[in-house]
């Protein structure tokens, strides 16, 4: 008996510690730019660049999907009692602006705060 309340405790611990996370998918919020914003459970192992990490790989999915690159304009993070959030503007630039970019010494990351 006791070995099946351990492994139950054990279980329960492991759900409570792997956490959820999911996105919005990525929607049109202007005429050239997109947003996406991706939750995370608050765990003991997530921390807020985690959902940060999750929204940018959508939009370095979505843009990939049309050749280009992402250039991100604003993002801001959100905390609550129970989730890290945030929400990511971007827009997806050609491949030549962005190697123009480079070359000119300027980061492909361009943030502004809201």
């Amino acid at each position: 008996m006791k070995k099946y309340f351990l492994i139950a405790v054990y279980l329960l611990a492991l759900m409570l510690a792997a956490g959820c996370s999911k996105t919005t998918g990525v929607m049109p919020w202007s005429e050239t730019h997109y947003s996406v914003s991706a939750d995370v459970d608050k765990t003991v192992f997530t921390k807020p660049s985690d959902a940060e990490q999750l929204a940018y790989k959508e939009a370095s999915r979505f843009c990939s999907a049309l050749g280009q690159g992402v250039n991100v304009r604003n993002f801001r993070h959100m905390e609550t009692w129970t989730h890290y959030s945030v929400k990511l503007i971007f827009r997806c630039i050609p491949s030549k602006e962005e190697s123009q970019a480079e070359k000119e010494g300027f980061q492909k990351l361009d943030v502004e705060m809201l």
